[in-house]
């Protein structure tokens, strides 16, 4: 603590590493399955789930919700994953 009480300017904040999320092994596939059809979220959560994935319904629909396309547009183009 003293050394921060000493010093003229204060320090400058340490990014932190992103974190990694449950789903991004599980992004591909339903940025795939979204530019096939409108699926709904909770069926592309039933079918990553049947792959192995661990997280909730709640990822899933926030995710989709992000990437879904807007009122007009038929494609999911692409997302940085």
């Amino acid at each position: 603590m003293r050394k921060y009480l000493n010093r003229k300017i204060a320090p400058e904040p340490q990014k932190r590493p992103g974190r990694k999320s449950k789903l991004d092994p599980y992004k591909p596939y339903i940025l795939k399955k979204l530019n096939e059809s409108p699926y709904t979220a909770a069926r592309l959560y039933r079918e990553i789930k049947e792959m192995g994935f661990e997280g909730g319904e709640t990822i899933v629909k926030d995710f989709i919700k992000e990437v879904r396309p807007k009122e007009g547009l038929s494609v999911v183009l692409s997302y940085d994953l």
